[in-house]
């Protein structure tokens, strides 16, 4: 298969062909011309977790306290109506948020299905903001 050329106006306006680039994945030598990655080195949305503040520890922390919490332990919110969730754990959750004085240890931790963790989140996100415009 030939590579495809785009056409790109230089500043004279003339139409010319883009030229080929090295694929930017590190030991692949393909040739793509528009684009960063080849088909077989195209990274997808949130594959890997290089966030920020998202590192070997907090991978680590997550997979101790999903190993130790493998039911969601909402302790009735909203969702649940106060009778608990029967979901597996799929989130990391911090019982008191770190911004409002929580400590980083696995004690202050707990595991939650994804609803009840958005819940959770949700409702810490608007006492915050209900705090933040309460104190001007």
């Amino acid at each position: 298969m030939s590579p495809r050329w785009y056409l790109h106006r230089d500043r004279g306006g003339q139409t010319m062909p883009r030229a080929p680039k090295k694929c930017a994945h590190p030991s692949c030598e393909a040739r793509v011309v528009g684009k960063t990655y080849c088909p077989d080195h195209q990274p997808t949305a949130w594959a890997t977790s290089t966030r920020t503040g998202f590192t070997r520890a907090t991978r680590r922390m997550r997979d101790l306290v999903l190993a130790r919490d493998p039911i969601c332990r909402c302790s009735g919110c909203r969702r649940c109506s106060m009778n608990g969730c029967a979901r597996p754990s799929t989130d990391d959750d911090h019982i008191v948020n770190v911004a409002s004085g929580g400590v980083d240890d696995i004690e202050n931790h707990q595991g939650l299905c994804h609803p009840c963790h958005l819940v959770k989140v949700q409702h810490e996100a608007a006492t915050a903001r209900r705090a933040k415009y309460a104190n001007r």
